[in-house]
């Protein structure tokens, strides 16, 4: 039988190729749970613990705990919420228990914490918090004022956490109070008020398991005494109170008073006595307010111009406002007066003239014109009548000229129109001093 030679360097390799085919066909006698690297698998976290809800008052210190599992161990991180909706993370909240000083602003808040590693997640079911503090009066009750019988309310506005008791008290002096039967909430009304209720107080007492306060004291007035304001206020004045009236015992009325334009020397007068043209007086009886100003004076001087002379008062001092006395204008021979003129004045043709509401200095003049030897009329009538004389009619200056208006037979006068202004269904008319030219029409139906 041959004899088979191993070779050498393979009697050294095979012990240790044939160690290896053992242990993969053996698996090797490895943990089934162990991982690729051969160490422990790593297990998504779970919260066994989830926090508690918790009340506390304001100021104290409030915690929340959480347990969590995992491998790795996991880590944790607490997040807020104010509502239960929106999550934010807590700033450096990363161990299983979050502490801090409860605040007002805490209330009604959630936390939450969430447990994380390289396998996953988990999140705890939210804690609420709730805060509790004592009363604190916001809105004080205001003093009132009534006739007997209305009635009176008085009111408190609460911060607090839970909410607190409330209980109205009354005292007829101010020292010694006793309880309001049934006055239990934060607003409260009197029934039918009496003059012997006046000068009652009545304040509100507010209780909740963390503290008490008690508000102010309101004051009752029933039936409290009125006094009348009279004011007078000159035309040159302005301001309030424009006029009088009734006002309750010791009420405060402010007043404030200017002079007009055209006015001056305000004067403000209350009883009697001169105070500022603005302030604030108290109602502690009767009272008046006296107002005066007194007009800017104010010049108008009248002057004639070339053909004529004036007759009246031709410097005259008149009041911010007032009048002057009438100044006539007289033509000379051969001159018509035609108008007054001013800076500041709408020409006038009155004569004699009267200027009214005087706002400031003025300085009138009279202006005439030079007559015309003649001037012309012109007549003329419509269908169905006539007028006589008719056409262009001369008439010396200063003189006069009368016209006669017929209709035919079954016609009418309808309208007779001078320089353009109706003067009605006249049957005659009559110029008289023409100094200028003029027309006439007729007409009939």
């Amino acid at each position: 039988m041959p004899i088979h030679r191993t070779h050498p360097w393979l009697a050294s390799v095979f012990p240790i190729v044939g160690l290896a085919l053992l242990l993969n066909c053996s698996g090797g006698g490895g943990n089934p749970g162990a991982g690729p690297g051969g160490g422990p698998q790593g297990v998504a976290p779970t919260i066994s613990t989830n926090p508690d809800s918790a009340t506390v008052p304001a100021g104290q210190t409030v915690s929340f705990t959480v347990q969590a599992t995992g491998t790795p161990s996991p880590s944790l991180q607490w997040e807020r919420s104010p509502d239960g909706n929106a999550w934010s993370p807590v700033p450096g909240a990363g161990g299983s228990s979050l502490a801090f000083p409860a605040a007002k602003e805490d209330n009604g808040s959630r936390y939450r914490a969430k447990a994380s590693n390289a396998s996953g997640s988990a999140t705890s079911s939210p804690a609420s918090l709730t805060v509790h503090w004592a009363p604190a009066i916001l809105t004080q009750p205001l003093n009132r004022t009534v006739n007997s019988p209305a009635s009176a309310s008085f009111q408190v506005t609460l911060d607090c956490n839970p909410q607190a008791a409330c209980q109205w008290q009354s005292s007829p002096d101010g020292s010694a109070w006793g309880d309001i039967l049934g006055a239990t909430d934060p607003a409260f009304t009197t029934g039918p008020t009496t003059p012997q209720m006046n000068g009652w107080s009545f304040r509100c007492v507010c209780t909740n398991p963390l503290g008490s306060t008690t508000s102010r004291a309101a004051v009752l007035t029933v039936d409290a005494p009125s006094y009348n304001l009279t004011v007078q206020l000159d035309s040159g004045a302005t301001g309030t109170p424009g006029g009088g009236g009734t006002f309750p015992a010791g009420a405060a009325v402010d007043y404030a008073y200017a002079a007009k334009p055209g006015f001056t020397d305000l004067r403000v007068q209350l009883d009697g006595e001169t105070v500022s043209p603005a302030g604030s007086f108290s109602m502690n009886g009767p009272r008046r307010l006296e107002v005066s100003t007194q007009p800017i004076p104010r010049s108008v001087t009248f002057s004639a111009g070339s053909g004529g002379s004036l007759s009246g008062n031709l410097s005259q001092t008149v009041p911010h406002g007032g009048s002057t006395s009438p100044v006539t204008a007289v033509p000379g021979a051969g001159f018509a007066f035609v108008n007054w003129t001013g800076s500041g004045f709408t020409p006038s043709t009155a004569n004699p003239l009267v200027v009214t509401n005087v706002q400031g200095n003025l300085a009138l003049t009279a202006n005439f014109q030079p007559l015309a030897a003649s001037y012309t009329i012109t007549a003329s009538a419509g269908i169905w009548g006539s007028i006589s004389p008719s056409g262009a009619v001369s008439v010396a200056a200063g003189g006069s000229q009368t016209f006669t208006i017929t209709a035919d037979p079954y016609y009418t006068i309808s309208d007779v129109v001078v320089d353009g202004v109706s003067v009605g269904q006249v049957s005659t008319y009559t110029f008289t001093n023409v100094t200028s030219n003029h027309t006439i029409r007729a007409t009939f139906y």
